[in-house]
Parts: C-alpha cells; sequence; structure tokens
C-alpha cells in the first residue's frame, strides 16, 4: 500500500508529540509551550519548537523526502522527552512509537525498492519478518529502563543541565548546580532542592526554636507555686537550663507560654520553610521526644529507661539495616510499612521517626555503634546533629485498635511507673471527676481510652492562639474546667493526665504531624515546615509497646495498612457514595449500558464493518478475503452460524438460494463475488484480474445481499418455521 509509509510517519509524529506533551507536564509544571513564567528552561523551549517542527512535517509528509526528515526529528523528539518525563507508563509509549518506527522502515524500503523493479511485481512485505523484528525489538527495548527522571550526560553538554561549564538560573534538571533542580520520585535518595533551593546557610532550628516559633516562648514567672509535686529522684532544672536537642536530656516543656500570635521569624537566608521531606503513606506522626513528670505547669522529658532494646545490623536486599529487637504481641500489631524522611535543616542528632520502630537504614551507615538511644523509643545517630540531607529509611509497625478492643483490662497499669504519676491536689481530683463522669457505662480498656479520646476533641475549642493564664497553678485543670480552648498541646496534656487519672501509662510526645493533604504528587513526597511541629499522647498497650492517641480536632492517626478485603470495601463503599451522589449520571450509565447489552451484536457487527472497510481495496486478494470473512463473521451474530463441514462460499450461496435474498444483477453480482473468493480461497494468484471499478461493484453487491438486517430477517424466519 503506497500510503502506508506517510500513515507511519504521521504515526510516530503524533506519538512523539504525545511523549513531548507528557514530559513537560511532568517536569515543567504541564506547560509544552510558553507559558505565563518568568523564567522558562532552554530545554523546554527547544522541546517545544522540535514539537512544533514535527507537527508541521507531519502535516505536509506527502513526499518521500519530509517523510524521512520528520521521522528523524520524531526520532530525536521521542528520546529528548523520554528521558526527562517521569510517568511510570511512558517507557510503554516509546516501545510502541520504536516499533511504528520500524515499521516505517520496513515500509519505506519496501516500496522505494518497488519503485525500481518491473510494475508487474506483486509487493508485499514478508509476513514473518514484519512480526518478527518488532517482537525481539520489543523484547530488547522492554529491558532498557527509559522514562525516569535521570540523564545520563556530559557535565554541560546542554545548554539548560546545570554543568559547570553552562550554568542557567532557570536549570530544571541535570549533572551540576541549577537551582530549579527537580526532586526525583523513584528513589528518595534522588532529592534535590526543590523549586526555591530549601537550605539554610547559616542557621538550623532546633525543636524548641520551632516550638518557641510556633507556641511563642514560656512565660516567665519565678514565683509560680507549682500545684502537683515531683518524684524526690527527680531534681529540678535551674532557670536557664537549655540542653541540646541532640543529648539524651531534654528540655522541659511549659504549658505557660506567651500570649500573642506566633512570630513569623526565619532567617533571611531561608527561602523555603521545608525542614523535613517524606515519602511513605500519610498522615504521618514523626517522634522526637517524650515526657512523663508533670508539675502543673512544665512536662519533664523522659529519662533513658535502664533496659532498652538491643541493636543490630543485618543485612536486607544487600543494604545495612539497623533492626531493634524488641517483644512484640502480635495480637494487636499490623503489618510492617516503610517510610523515607529526609532531613533538610533541622539541628538534632534524633531520627524522626514514627511509633513503635523495627528497622532503620542509612546508606553507608553499617555499624551499630552509631546508633544511640536518646530516650524510650526515640533513636539518635552519635554525632552532634544529622548530616544534612540525609535521607533515612524506617520500617515502623501500627497498633491495631481491632486488636486492643478484645483485650479489656489489661492495658490499665501496663507502662512505667513514671507514666502513672498523678496529683493529689484539689485541681487534679476534680479533673479526676470529669473523667469519671466521662466512662461510667464503660468498663477498663480500650473503648474507655477512646472515651476519653473523644470527649477531650469534642469538649474543647482547638485555638492556635489562645494561652494559660500566666499565674494559673495547674494549666490542665484549667483547660478542662474552665476555658475549655487551647492549642494541640493543651489537648495532648490534657489526654496525658485524664488517662492517668484511670489508671493508665500515658505520656506526652513531640515531634511532627505530616497531614495528608502534604502530599505533593508532581514531586512525589510532602513536605514539612517549621509549624507542622506537634504533641499528641501515647498510652502503653503492653510492657513495651505504646499505642498513639490523637486528641485535637483537625489531626489524624496513620490507620494500619488496608488488607485485601479492606482494599475492596474502600473502593465498594467510594463507588457506593459516588452513586448515591450522582443519580442522574448513574441513571444515564445504566441506560447506554442496556442499550448496548440489547444491540451488542449489531455494535459489533458495525465495529467489525468499519475495520474492514478502513482498509485499502487496492489489492484484490486482500479486500475480498477480507469482505468473505466479515460476512461470515456476520452470520454466526446474526444467528446464522456457518456448519463446520461447509466452507463460507457454500454457506452463503446456500442462504442466498434457499431464501432467495436476491434476483436480477444483484444475484449476478452476488454470484461473481462467490466465485471471486473461492478463487481467491483456493488459488492465491489467478491468471485472471479483476479492475478497480468491477471489484468495488462485487463488494457493494456482497454487502448488500448478505447484509445485518438481511441475516436478521432470514434467521427470524428460520426461527419462526
Amino acid at each position: 500500500m503506497r500510503d502506508s509509509p506517510r500513515l507511519l510517519a504521521i504515526a510516530m509524529a503524533a506519538t512523539a508529540v504525545s511523549l513531548a506533551a507528557v514530559a513537560a507536564r511532568d517536569a515543567a509544571g504541564g506547560i509544552l509551550f510558553l507559558g505565563p513564567r518568568s523564567a522558562i528552561p532552554l530545554d523546554r523551549a527547544m522541546l517545544a519548537g522540535l514539537a512544533g517542527i514535527v507537527v508541521v512535517l507531519a502535516f505536509f509528509a506527502r513526499t518521500p523526502r519530509l517523510q524521512r526528515l520528520g521521522c528523524l526529528l520524531s526520532t530525536f523528539l521521542a528520546i529528548f522527552a523520554s528521558a526527562v518525563a517521569g510517568s511510570p507508563w511512558i517507557h510503554w509509549v516509546v516501545i510502541a512509537f520504536a516499533m511504528l518506527g520500524m515499521l516505517w522502515l520496513m515500509a519505506d524500503s519496501w516500496q522505494s525498492l518497488g519503485d525500481r523493479l518491473a510494475a508487474t511485481h506483486e509487493r508485499r512485505l514478508p509476513r514473518r519478518w514484519g512480526f518478527a523484528i518488532p517482537l525481539v525489538s520489543l523484547a530488547a527495548l522492554a529491558a532498557v529502563p527509559v522514562g525516569r527522571r535521570q540523564i545520563m550526560a556530559l557535565e554541560g553538554f546542554m545548554p539548560s543541565s546545570g554543568g559547570r561549564d553552562r550554568f542557567m538560573d532557570s536549570a530544571s534538571g541535570g549533572v551540576g548546580d541549577g537551582d530549579h533542580l527537580v526532586a526525583g520520585t523513584d528513589d528518595i535518595q534522588s532529592f534535590a532542592p526543590i523549586d526555591d533551593a530549601p537550605f539554610m546557610t547559616s542557621h538550623e532550628p532546633t525543636l524548641y526554636d520551632l516550638f518557641d516559633d510556633t507556641y511563642n516562648e514560656p512565660a516567665k514567672n519565678p514565683r509560680q507555686q507549682r500545684t502537683i509535686g515531683l518524684p524526690p529522684q527527680t531534681k529540678p532544672r535551674p532557670e536557664n537550663h537549655r540542653a541540646s536537642s541532640s543529648q539524651r536530656a531534654g528540655r522541659e516543656f511549659s504549658l505557660v507560654r506567651s500570649p500573642g500570635r506566633r512570630p513569623d521569624r526565619h532567617p533571611p537566608d531561608l527561602r523555603s520553610r521545608a525542614v523535613l521531606h517524606v515519602k511513605g503513606r500519610l498522615p504521618l506522626h514523626l517522634k522526637l521526644e517524650s515526657f512523663d513528670l508533670f508539675d502543673g505547669v512544665e512536662w519533664q522529658p523522659e529519662e533513658e529507661p535502664d533496659r532498652l532494646p538491643p541493636l543490630s545490623i543485618r543485612p536486607v536486599r544487600g543494604k545495612p539495616w539497623l533492626q531493634i529487637d524488641a517483644p512484640t504481641d502480635e495480637r494487636f500489631m499490623a503489618s510492617p510499612e516503610t517510610h523515607a524522611v529526609r532531613v533538610v535543616s533541622l539541628d538534632t542528632s534524633r531520627l524522626p521517626a514514627p511509633n513503635r520502630l523495627v528497622g532503620v537504614h542509612i546508606a553507608d551507615v553499617d555499624r551499630v555503634d552509631f546508633f544511640r538511644w536518646a530516650q524510650a523509643d526515640i533513636l539518635r545517630l552519635d554525632r552532634e546533629t544529622l548530616p544534612e540531607l540525609t535521607t533515612i529509611h524506617m520500617r515502623s509497625r501500627v497498633v491495631d485498635p481491632r486488636g486492643l478492643a478484645a483485650r479489656p483490662g489489661s492495658i490499665v497499669n501496663a507502662g512505667p511507673s513514671s507514666c502513672r504519676q498523678f496529683g493529689d491536689d484539689p485541681r487534679s481530683l476534680a479533673v479526676r471527676d470529669l473523667v469519671a463522669s466521662w466512662v461510667v457505662d464503660i468498663p477498663p480498656g480500650w473503648r474507655q481510652i477512646e472515651r476519653v479520646v473523644e470527649r477531650v476533641r469534642s469538649d474543647n475549642q482547638l485555638d492556635p492562639e489562645a494561652r494559660a493564664s500566666p499565674d494559673t497553678p495547674h494549666a490542665i485543670a484549667e483547660f478542662l474546667l474552665e476555658t475549655r480552648r487551647g492549642p494541640d498541646y493543651l489537648f495532648a496534656s490534657a489526654t496525658v493526665w485524664a488517662l492517668r487519672s484511670l489508671g493508665y501509662s500515658a505520656r506526652l510526645v513531640s515531634g511532627f504531624h505530616v497531614a495528608a493533604d502534604a502530599y505533593d504528587p508532581r514531586s512525589g513526597h510532602a513536605e514539612v515546615h517549621a509549624d507542622d511541629v506537634h504533641f499528641w499522647a501515647e498510652v502503653a498497650v503492653s510492657s513495651s509497646t505504646w499505642a498513639s492517641l490523637e486528641p485535637t480536632p483537625g489531626y489524624s492517626l496513620l490507620s494500619p495498612p488496608p488488607t485485601l478485603f479492606g482494599r475492596l470495601a474502600t473502593a465498594m463503599h467510594a463507588v457506593v457514595a459516588w452513586t448515591t451522589n450522582h443519580p442522574f449520571t448513574v441513571a444515564g450509565i445504566v441506560a447506554a449500558a442496556a442499550v448496548v447489552i440489547r444491540l451488542r451484536l449489531f455494535l459489533a457487527d458495525r465495529i467489525d464493518r468499519l475495520l474492514v472497510a478502513a482498509w485499502s481495496w487496492a489489492d484484490p486478494a486482500t479486500a475480498t478475503l477480507r469482505m468473505l470473512g466479515l460476512l461470515d463473521r456476520r452470520c454466526g451474530r446474526a444467528g446464522l452460524p456457518r456448519p463446520l463441514h461447509r466452507t463460507p462460499t457454500a454457506w452463503l450461496g446456500l442462504l442466498a438460494r434457499e431464501f432467495k435474498a436476491t434476483a436480477g444483477a444483484a444475484a449476478a453480482d452476488a454470484e461473481a463475488f462467490l466465485d471471486l473468493a473461492t478463487r481467491r480461497l483456493y488459488q492465491p494468484r489467478p491468471a485472471t484480474a479483476v479492475d478497480h471499478e468491477t471489484l468495488g461493484r462485487l463488494l457493494r453487491a456482497a454487502e448488500r445481499t448478505w447484509s445485518w438486517d438481511v441475516l436478521r430477517g432470514l434467521a427470524s424466519e428460520g426461527t419462526r418455521s
């Protein structure tokens, strides 16, 4: 077919332009051509220009010279686009483009060869090679990873690569020092500066600086009397005590903070407020410090326990993982899952990790003495701070509340005694009476804990700007009994104190909360900012296991990983919810589906007819045999299937004679079509040639003689008889 090279060239151009569009969307925010941006990276401009040239050449691809030039530029465009695209399915489009290119080369070669041979020579592509070459190429291309956010190139080879030789401010990817490098999505270790290069050059905030920036500094009241006495073994810290967050001992946290809005204090050289990047399932709580003793105003950091789980390094898939060998009650623990955290700018040696950590991996760290315990269940590196842009892979487990609900009473008094400290002052006793009224009808156990968390969330109002009174002797009692409004640390503290009043071991925990809506699908990770610092509570459910509790409204915990049945149930629930919210759309879909099912045979015949008509009638043998195959399939769909002992032409002739479907000239043309089809079936190279006009007339006569309506009518008559 003489038009095959042109059609294949147009298909190659369309595929290459599609690749360019996907690449521009993935790497340049969805803009293929120049748009309202302050600086368009040069490689994106080159991509758009090359795509425009390919479109123009495809439109005028009637001569072999323009076809070849268009296919050559399409190949360059496809290679360029696949190198910068990030969609996971892009390599299949590249494989399809390669197969189209090979078919175009074969068609162009055979056409040019046929033009140099005799006019009577029949041109036909060899079928074996036509199938073998694309299959072999498909297998080869499937083994080559493409479509990644990585470019194997020399430094400075492209003007926009960010190499040393040719630096550009608008560089969007490469091997050098561009300001707008794109973050990797497949491997979190490929993270790089995003948008505005989130680096601090001279100042890194500690966790306590973030607390002060978010909640304001603690109010100073040296004459304040504390209502609740601390145990005698706990020594009070001096007023100017500021222990580093990287050491084992932390700093106390006061619930009485300075009033007013939180200050917007950020170093002038900090152009992005991200302090962490997180990859994995969200929402997520990252724990950095825990508190156990409370004197009515301040929480004291939890001391390191005497017995800690042993640490060991074990290889997992060739990588060193720190294993934490802590006893686990499998009855209420979910399956492990992995998160990755990249530290951008945070002055701490503690690992921001989820609760119930079971394994840690840091690249090239294969010695157990690099790790130390900072507090119970909180690890740190044996150095002053975590190195900048350190990627930490962590494996953790979530406590499954469904398993805890089946263990009533066994949770009480499960943890350390320091986390059961409670005051005997009147204000604490008033809190105990209030909490007792919440759970009067619930026996001790997990459901009682859930009721306490629910009441703290529902009975109080979240107000980040509210503050406890500067002269209050008991900030938690004031929050629960009087103001009933405050920031997240008051919600978490009230939950801990309420649970302790019932005999549970509970502690206050601080760190970061990574919300589900913080996930950026373009970069494949979530950014954690300075104002994402958060407080929540933990309750001991066994001698070595703590369950996280989230009493603050607007925050949520990470649920256990869904099982297969759970995913199916969630999908069904989403379908039901969508159906309920879109009744008219669902009614239209159901009506359309009913029509399609009712007319499925007719629609299948129409589609079959369109596919056959899409092929050119230039080759009489091909056109005749395809029409014969269409009529044979149509008989089966219409209810007149051909018996196995009859040939297609014999069965069509029998139908035409038995039911007298044709008469006159139409009958003669139908008989001539059957005669031609018989000769094409059993004589591949007949001596008698059929001109195009005669062939078209015979095909049209066959279509009318054995049309869908005629065959359906014949089938109905046969059924009635």
